[in-house]
Parts: C-alpha cells; structure tokens; sequence
C-alpha cells in the first residue's frame, strides 16, 4: 500500500517538474521570441532616439509594422516631450536600439517591459549614465490618427503641393480601438497660405480603398486641416455647425484628431470630408466619372491643357481631343479663386471683368464644355453689372442664372463671420443635374474669420463693426466681387436680411454661446499639446499660461459674435 502511495506521489511530482519544465521552456521560446522580434524592430528604426511604441494597440495591415511615438526635443527649455493620445494607458511600451536598459524615476526598465507613464515630468537615465528630463503629455475626447509615409520623410511634401509620397495610416477613435486602418495611395499638402506661410502644414490623403472613417462616412479621399492660423482651433467647427443649422445643401463633416506622421506628433488636426462630387459627399451627376467611362485609356492627371484668350475673355483653359457626353450642361463644380491659383489648374476661365474661374470636377474639360460654362458665367456677370439685374443680350435676370437661397445663405455665412476669403478664394459654386443654375456651396475654409488679425482692402477684419463682404473687395486686377454685386440688387437684399431675422442671427448666437465653450472643453487637452509643439502662444511651454491663452482666444470668438450681431441687427433693421 505504501509503495502504492509513493509510487503516485512520484509520479504526481514528476508531472510537476515536466509541466513546470515545459512551462518554463515555453515562456523561454516567448521570450526569445520576443526579444528576436525587439531586435528586428530596434534593427529597422535605425535611430537612437527613445520612442514609446503602443505594443498591443494595433499592427498595420501588413501585419508587422508597430504604432510608435517619437520623443520630440525641445531647445527652448531643454524638454523631451511625449504627446500621447487618447486612451493611451495600458499600452505603452519602449523600445531602444543602443541601450540596454534604462531608469524611469529610479525604476529600471528592461526593452519590451510594458510601463504606464502619468502626465508630468520624468527623470530618464540611460545606461550610458546620461540623465534627460521628459514631459508627458496627454490629450483626451478625440480620435487620433498615425500615418507613416513610404520615404520615411516629409520635407518632399513640405517643399511643393505637386509633391506626393504613399504609405500607411491607422486611426483610433477616442477610447484608444481601432476604427480603420490600411495602405494610403497619396498624401500631400494641401493648402493655400497655410502651406505657403504656416509650418503646421495641412495634409491631402487618398486611402487605397473606400474606406467608414469615424462618424464622418465612407470615402477615399480625406483632408487633414491644420488651423494654423486659429489659436481657439474651433472656428472651422463653428462655422460648419452653423451651416448644417442652416440647412445648407451640403456641409462638409469634420472632427478633430491628434495626427502623428511617422512616429511624430503633428498636431491638432480637423480630419475632414473633401469638397468633391460623390455619392457621399456633394451628390450631384457624376460628369467627371461619365468622362473617365468614356475616355478609358487616358490618365487625365499628365494631360496639358491648352490655353488661349477667346473673345472677351483674357483666358480659357481646356484639354484636346477628349470624348465628352452628349448632355454637357450640369454635373460640374466650380471655385472662384485668385489669378496665380487658377493658372495651376487644367480647366477654367478668366471672365472680362477678370474674374478667374477654376473647373474643379470634371478637372479635365473639353473646349466645347469650358466654352459653355465660361459664356453662362459671363452672362451672369453682365445682368449683375447691369442697374436693373437684367441681360439685354439673353433677355434674363441674373435670379435666372443662381439660386438665390443658396447664395444668400452663403453670403450670410462670410458677412456674419467677417470671412477673409469671401468670394475671393474657397467660394465653390456647382451646377446640379435637374438644374442649370449656379448654387452657391459646398463651403469651406473658415479658420480665418471672427476676428482673426488681419486686413484686406482697407477693412480691419478683427473689428465685429463694418460691413467687408458686401464691400468691393478683390485680389489682384480682379475689377468684380459677386457678392457686392449681388448686394445691389433688390431681391437678394431683401432675401438675405428675411433669412437673418427669422433664422440665421438666432442659430449664429446659440452656437457661440453653446456650442463654442462645448468644442473647446472637448479639444482643451489635445490644444495644450499643439500649443506646446507648436509654440502658437510664445509662453515659454507653460501649460498653465498655454490654457489662459487658449480659453481668452474662445472667448474673443464668443465676443466677436456677440459685437457682431449688434452690429448686423442695428444696420439691416
């Protein structure tokens, strides 16, 4: 019996010991495992700079490359700064590729050891003994998205918008999951004067396949606005909430993301829908894919345009030997916009009052097609410059050229907002399929208004009194501005001043009492990031001074509206 006894209990231990072995030997395969796949990733990074990478968060489709964030230095206070994302706890991890092991206040951290780092500053001691303090900083409530681009560089991108690189991207919503991922076909700059003047550039991107990005739809094409010249970073936000309270046809979604390329932290960012016709988007007839069906072996990106003055018109640009359909008159979308720009373009029209037109869908048009836009335009031109409205030549009112509404919301929009680029740049017109009307829209474009610092044509635009859109303000040798002329005519006035007091003036100053403080508590913590990244209030990093700063520039938004309406109520009464 005893014998019997110590034979399962030798055997009870034996088992013990094996499984303990097997246990032991598995984690060991694990671990080197773990420490091969350190050293293949340490091996690519090729740098030795220290990078949180997020270790379980998420892989691309590819299946091998990590998300990783860069350490940013700062030589104004001798910082290293980690800006990390939403919902970051729990998923951090270091990564080096010359150091063994590192201190973390005191506390030894070994490659690959998970860690969760609390905001506020940190004494890192590498093994080489050297000691360098980092400044954790958190956002919190928005999206974040991670791309990284093939070239491993963005100066290409930051010299010329006709520069492009490909690459990946992955973008988490608020609590840290994944909401999509995948290849990106192109990202470029994008932009105006916010690439031409700003470092915080603004990005194109196009996803290699349509894609359900957050809440904002499902599409290839996405911008990434930077706000550069926005220290409250909610004017765009603001002016896109008034325009859907409005009922504007269509108004572009956007929503704010913290963007990191190539491990490093870029900033707050608007990632926002495209102005472009699409089923999801500007859904109007698709003349652009008509003509691709029926030009398939043409790459209309490399074509040339050809250019002559014709007629009256100083300028018309347009592309040789396309085939076109037979019904040319709707399905386009247009931009007013200034002379250096419209030369970049394939298609447009520069009118006789030169007034420069770009045809930015379909981008390539036949002669036939420019032509006919370019003399309804002209047309339009001619009964606005008329004293009565009215074209002799035609027999037509310029209300039988537009639709009055959307030209009147759109005006209100620009004038309530003191926008700097009312009818001057970023003024999309289109011309639906049952309709061959101009309607005024999408919009787009609005960081630089409500008292933004900044003077054209004499007017200052950060004082809330005077009229600028309704004035005749122009860029360039322009000698017309639609909304001045617009704002002669009796109807259009009477239209605008009806839509005003029975609508809009109540919509505007809802949103800048509600909705205004709401986006910025929401976005407070990924601005304290920018500010810092980008320095935009020059306060020497300081958090606390960076938040003063910040809340001052809401509230002058909130003031400038509030000053605005007085004004408006008293001078169209």
């Amino acid at each position: 019996m005893n014998r019997i006894i110590q034979k399962k209990y030798y055997i009870f231990i034996m088992t013990i010991i094996l499984l303990t072995l097997f246990l032991l030997f598995t984690n060991g395969l694990e671990q080197k495992e773990k420490k091969e796949k350190l050293a293949e990733k340490i091996e690519e990074l090729g740098t030795d700079e220290f990078k949180l990478v997020l270790w379980d968060a998420s892989f691309f489709s590819d299946g091998e490359q990590e998300i990783e964030i860069k350490w940013w230095f700062n030589d104004a206070n001798n910082l290293y700064y980690f800006f990390l994302p939403s919902s970051i706890s729990g998923r951090l991890c270091y990564v080096f590729n010359q150091y063994d092991s590192v201190l973390i206040d005191k506390n030894k951290v070994l490659p690959g050891d998970t860690f969760n780092l609390e905001t506020g500053r940190h004494l890192l001691q590498l093994d080489s003994g050297e000691q360098v303090t980092i400044e954790i900083m958190g956002s919190e409530n928005i999206a974040s998205m991670f791309m990284t681009t093939d070239s491993g560089d963005l100066s290409a991108i930051h010299e010329s918008k006709e520069n492009e690189d490909s690459g990946n991207y992955v973008l988490f919503d608020a609590e840290g999951n994944i909401n999509c991922d995948g290849k990106l076909s192109t990202i470029r700059g994008r932009g105006n004067m916010t690439f031409d003047a700003a470092d915080k550039k603004s990005y194109a991107i196009k996803m290699q396949e349509k894609t359900a990005v957050l809440d904002l739809g499902i599409a290839k094409g996405w911008s990434l606005l930077a706000n550069a010249f926005d220290e409250s970073l909610i004017r765009n936000q603001m002016v896109t909430q008034m325009a859907k309270e409005m009922r504007m046809e269509y108004v572009a979604d956007m929503t704010h993301v913290d963007l990191y390329i190539n491990g490093e932290y870029q900033g707050d960012y608007q990632l926002a829908e495209k102005v472009e016709i699409a089923e999801e988007r500007l859904n109007i007839r698709n003349l652009e894919k008509e003509m691709e069906e029926l030009n398939p072996d043409i790459d209309f990106v490399m074509l040339e345009s050809t250019e002559e003055p014709v007629g009256d018109f100083p300028a018309i640009k347009w592309v040789e030997n396309l085939n076109v359909p037979e019904n040319i008159e709707t399905g386009y979308l247009l931009e007013l916009d200034m002379t250096y720009r419209y030369y970049e373009e394939q298609s447009g029209f520069i009118t006789s009052r030169k007034q420069p037109v770009v045809i930015k869908s379909p981008k390539c048009v036949s002669y036939e097609q420019v032509f006919y836009l370019a003399n309804k335009y002209q047309e339009l031109e001619d009964a606005l410059c008329a004293p009565d409205g009215f074209n002799e030549d035609t027999g037509l009112y310029y209300y039988d050229y537009l639709d009055l509404d959307t030209f009147a919301q759109k005006y209100l929009l620009d004038e309530v907002s003191k926008n700097l680029d009312a009818a001057l740049t970023s003024f999309f017109m289109y011309i639906p399929e049952n309709d061959t009307r101009f309607y005024a829209g999408p919009i787009w474009d609005y960081d630089r208004t409500f008292g933004v610092d900044f003077e054209r044509c004499g007017i200052d635009l950060k004082d809330p009194v005077g009229f600028y859109v309704s004035e005749n303000i122009y860029y360039e040798e322009a000698d017309v501005n639609i909304f001045y002329l617009l704002c002669q005519q009796e109807e259009f006035s009477e239209l605008y001043k009806k839509m005003y007091f029975e609508e809009v003036r109540d919509i505007v100053q809802k949103i800048a009492e509600e909705t205004g403080e709401e986006n910025a508590k929401k976005i407070e913590s990924s601005a304290m990031m920018d500010a810092v990244r980008w320095d935009s209030f020059e306060s020497g990093m300081d958090v606390e001074i960076n938040r003063k700063l910040f809340y001052e520039n809401v509230e002058a938004v909130k003031s400038f509206i509030e000053k605005r309406i007085v004004f408006l109520d008293e001078a169209w009464k």
